[in-house]
């Protein structure tokens, strides 16, 4: 070959690795345009910063409380204490509620047995008012004979 076509060769070549060269530093042209920029405004979350400081200061609350606990001496009398007045409670509201529900029966059947027997006074009070107003007792003196004769004829045959 001669010189002139071996140059040529070299030539492409080169410019085979210029251009691999150059996609390979492409990336680091573009990292350097993003770094010779100005730097972007930071956007602060002011809710975060809230919120932490909410958490900051309930955490010196608990961390308060914490301490007097810690100087604090609770023993097992002051458990059981405790334990036998909630007891106590416990068995109070049983025994109101058990009051009130007797309370309520009571009442309850109490007014059925009142209205029971209202209806029948107003029922037997209106039969004779008709018997008395329509009849002129006949009803009534017509009951009563018929309730003598069966219970007569009973008293007789017993004796």
């Amino acid at each position: 070959m001669n010189r002139r076509g071996q140059n040529e060769i070299a030539r492409i070549i080169e410019g085979i690795f210029a251009i691999i060269i150059l996609f390979a530093m492409l990336p680091l042209f573009f990292q350097l345009g993003d770094i010779a920029k100005p730097e972007k405004e930071i956007i602060v979350n002011n809710i975060a910063i809230e919120q932490a400081r909410n958490l900051s200061s309930q955490l010196e609350i608990c961390q308060r409380n914490y301490n007097e606990l810690n100087k604090s001496i609770v023993t097992k009398q002051d458990i059981a204490d405790l334990a036998s007045i909630i007891k106590g409670v416990n068995q109070n509201v049983l025994n109101i509620y058990d009051m009130n529900t007797t309370y309520i029966k009571n009442n309850i059947s109490l007014t059925i047995k009142i209205t029971i027997t209202l209806t029948l006074m107003f029922s037997i009070g209106l039969l004779t008012l008709i018997d008395a107003t329509f009849f002129k007792f006949e009803l009534a003196t017509g009951l009563f004979r018929a309730f003598k004769k069966r219970f007569g004829k009973k008293e007789e045959k017993q004796q």
